[in-house]
């Protein structure tokens, strides 16, 4: 069984680097904070966003679920 929300820890970590939240949301296109409010589970993330946020780290969708 896969564990989500480890995935969606495990990439957000990948992505974030030295960025703060809102940096990192206006890096990816996304609106002010948007990745904030992700992190602390205030907005769920979508599955469409989840595959964005895999492409944007280089890591296809394939390869994060076999890890």
């Amino acid at each position: 069984m896969i564990d989500y929300s480890k995935l969606k820890y495990q990439l957000f970590r990948e992505l974030r680097g030295p960025l703060t939240q809102t940096q990192l949301s206006e890096r990816l296109g996304f609106s002010y904070n948007q990745f904030g409010k992700w992190e602390t589970e205030k907005k769920r993330l979508k599955w469409t966003d989840f595959y964005y946020l895999c492409e944007a780290a280089r890591r296809p969708i394939d390869q994060i679920l076999r890890d």
